[in-house]
């Protein structure tokens, strides 16, 4: 049952973040078509809207990644890969 919660929360929080994202491309869009046709006001009234859907959009965006992508970590694969050979190799 509680697999279940986590499989719809997960399905709502994506649900969320994906509808946010298409406001924010719609918002652009409109604001780049009343630049287009000179109306500054218009535009810059739609770009602030497309900045406040982005805002909402990384609020949902962190709360659906899991905390493993968030950790700033660079893997060292090379390394782990001569130091497995060698541990193998030297019969540690």
């Amino acid at each position: 049952m509680e697999l279940r919660h986590e499989y719809e929360m997960t399905f709502k929080q994506g649900y969320h973040l994906g509808f946010r994202i298409a406001m924010v491309k719609q918002m652009r869009g409109l604001s780049h078509i009343y630049r287009k046709h000179n109306d500054t006001e218009m535009a810059n009234f739609y770009w602030g809207e497309a900045k406040q859907w982005l805002g909402l959009a990384r609020l949902v965006g962190r709360k659906f990644c899991p905390t493993e992508s968030k950790q700033n970590t660079k893997l060292d694969l090379y390394g782990n890969i001569v130091r497995q050979a060698l541990k193998g190799w030297l019969g540690c």
